[in-house]
Formats: C-alpha cells, sequence, structure tokens
C-alpha cells in the first residue's frame, strides 16, 4: 500500500497504472481480511471441531479433483495435495498446446493441399479446354476439306 501512495505522489497522472496498482492493494486488502476470518473461525472453533473444518477443506480438493479428472490425492498432505493439482494442470495445459500446435499445423497443410486441388483442378480444366479446341480445330479442318471436296466435285459437274 505504500509503494502504491508513493507512486500516486510521484505520477499523479499516471491513472492506468494507478488504477492497476488500486486493484493489486485492493487484492492484497481482501485476502488479508479472508485469512483473519479464517483464523478467527478457527480460534473460535472448539477443538473437537478441528477434524470436520479440515475435512470441509479436503472435500474442496477433492472436489477440485474430480472437477479435473484427476487422481485422488487424499492420502497426502494439504500442500501435497494442492502441489499435485498444479503439476496435473500444467500437464494438462501443455497438452492442450501441443494439440493445438498440431491442429495449426494441421490446418496450415490443409490449406496448402486445397489450393494444390485447385491449381490441379485448373490445370486440368485448361486441358481440356486445350484438348477440346484442337478437337475443334481439327472439326473445322474436315469440314473445310469437306467443302473444298464438295466444291470441286461442282466444279467438275458444272464444266461437264
Amino acid at each position: 500500500m505504500t509503494s502504491a501512495t508513493a507512486f500516486i505522489a510521484a505520477q499523479p497522472r499516471a491513472i492506468e497504472q494507478i488504477k492497476a496498482n488500486t486493484e493489486e492493494v485492493m487484492f492484497s486488502i481482501r485476502r488479508a481480511e479472508n485469512i483473519a476470518v479464517a483464523v478467527k473461525t478457527l480460534k473460535a472453533l472448539p477443538q473437537k471441531d478441528y477434524e470436520s473444518y479440515l475435512v470441509n477443506y479436503e472435500n474442496i480438493l477433492l472436489s477440485i479433483t474430480q472437477a479435473l479428472d484427476a487422481e485422488d490425492n487424499r492420502d497426502l498432505t494439504f500442500e501435497q495435495q494442492g502441489n499435485r493439482l498444479v503439476t496435473f494442470i500444467e500437464s494438462k495445459l501443455s497438452e492442450q498446446q501441443a494439440a493445438i500446435q498440431a491442429q495449426q499445423t494441421l490446418t496450415t497443410e490443409l490449406k496448402r493441399q486445397n489450393a494444390y486441388n485447385a491449381l490441379l483442378e485448373q490445370k486440368i480444366i485448361a486441358l481440356t479446354a486445350t484438348e477440346n479446341t484442337e478437337e475443334d480445330l481439327d472439326n473445322v479442318a474436315t469440314v473445310e476439306e469437306n467443302v473444298r471436296e464438295n466444291d470441286e466435285e461442282q466444279n467438275i459437274e458444272t464444266i461437264e
């Protein structure tokens, strides 16, 4: 809190940074209040209720474990259970990042293949058009030849 106050005094116009510092201070205050409430609650409990209080926290960790479909670690200390959950989550996040990277690679390859397929389709269309054009030219040549032959026959008939 002292550093936030000093920052505000030094840079009173840095509104965004002041807001960020304020949020950090408020977070720390709320956290300290929650810890104080938990300590008071624990102190107010009769010693016979300590176990149920701790089992309640264990159930919270178990709920998280089950939601993540992780291994049941209730045979470990709370700290060890927390560490195992963190390790499990980090592992899953790493696997998810690898899957995202693989998906991006496959998407890129698919786009490349689609572009290549489109190019091949264009070449096929061009070749088919060229083939049709050559056939058309052959047909035109044949028609012209037939016309010439007919003209020659008619000329011969006219001469006779």
